[in-house]
């Protein structure tokens, strides 16, 4: 799939390789992009999935600009900082911002129902909506974008949400990348969690004016 190969590939970049185009894109300015533009766009992806108030599907999303990621309530690192840093995104936008979705879709629907999950992302900005529902459908979406996920062992620890202890494989390992979908669903860019919410920023100021 066109998806899992731009993955790939910027997963097969060396450090050298990093360097030198860091320094290409510093000096060649604001023509460049800081995350992977693709151009044209890739179809759309449609889903169903749940969210606290119901059913919410691809085509809800329709006329809004959309910054999709995977993650989790329980993961301890990734999730949090990327919510934090899509929040200042989302604040930066000023009157842009109701032009833009945050979506965070859930990859542990047993543990993260949609309730849970919409308290979760609530804490980080009260406009990000949380997607959970059925396994497979969450596995088929995951899939078409190259996400990948796997449960990993850990320590028990107490669960917050859930009032009790969770199993042992609570850590889920799984593909940090932020997918920015245009306003017909269309993935249009990629962003690496190396971005800085700055970055982010100015691509999607670009982005908004198409």
């Amino acid at each position: 799939m066109r998806i899992r190969r731009i993955l790939i590939a910027l997963a097969a970049v060396n450090a050298v390789l990093i360097a030198a185009l860091g320094f290409t894109l510093m000096r060649a300015g604001a023509n460049e992009w800081n995350g992977t533009l693709i151009d044209p766009p890739m179809t759309e992806q449609p889903f169903e999935l749940l969210s606290a108030d119901g059913p919410v599907t691809s085509r809800d999303l329709h006329g809004r600009w959309t910054l999709l990621f995977f993650g989790y309530t329980r993961c301890p690192d990734a999730c949090p900082l990327t919510l934090q840093k899509l929040h200042r995104v989302h604040e930066a936008l000023g009157d842009r911002a109701k032009d833009v979705q945050v979506t965070l879709v859930t990859v542990d629907p047993t543990h993260d129902t949609p309730e849970i999950f919409a308290d979760y992302v609530g804490r980080f900005d009260s406009s990000f909506l949380g997607l959970s529902g059925d396994a497979p459908a969450i596995e088929a979406l995951a899939k078409t974008y190259g996400v990948h996920h796997a449960e990993k062992a850990r320590a028990a620890a107490p669960d917050e949400h859930a009032g009790h202890t969770p199993p042992a494989n609570a850590l889920i390992d799984h593909t940090t990348h932020v997918f920015v979908l245009d306003r017909e669903g269309r993935l249009a860019m990629l962003w690496g969690p190396e971005l800085t919410a700055e970055q982010m920023t100015s691509d999607l100021r670009r982005l908004l004016r198409r």
